[in-house]
């Protein structure tokens, strides 16, 4: 059992990682929301979450329509355990932009740690 949730934990810590790396596509032209977003983004690799969501809080209060900035928190806030929380950023970020396929990649990973897997599988195969 320990071996199975070693697995399913590497499983989604990779598909969260993919989903971060994917979502710094951060446009060149630099404003405060931005700033927030890629110091959140160096704090989530350094292993600072408080710090990251706090930071991506900031970039979305600045710029609430920015879909990606809602998939780097969601991705934090399932490393954190914040699983309701989580998925609440990952469908507002698919509400803003039902095309990124990132926010499903993200709110699927957390599906999994409440154990929808139903959900999961129907994030995992948008198109």
């Amino acid at each position: 059992m320990a071996e199975k949730r070693g697995f399913m934990r590497q499983f989604v810590t990779s598909l969260l990682l993919m989903a971060l790396v994917l979502s710094m596509n951060i446009p060149a032209f630099c404003d405060a929301a931005e700033d927030y977003c890629r110091r959140g983004i160096a704090k989530y690799s350094q292993g600072d979450i408080d710090g990251a969501i706090e930071d991506l809080s900031q970039a979305i209060k600045l710029r609430p329509e920015w879909s990606e900035a809602y998939v780097d928190r969601a991705i934090a806030r399932t490393d954190k355990g914040d699983i309701n929380g989580a998925i609440a950023d990952a469908t507002k970020a698919i509400r803003l932009k039902p095309d990124l396929p990132e926010a499903y990649q993200s709110r699927g990973a957390a599906r999994i740690f409440k154990r929808d897997f139903d959900g999961a599988v129907e994030d995992a195969t948008k198109d």
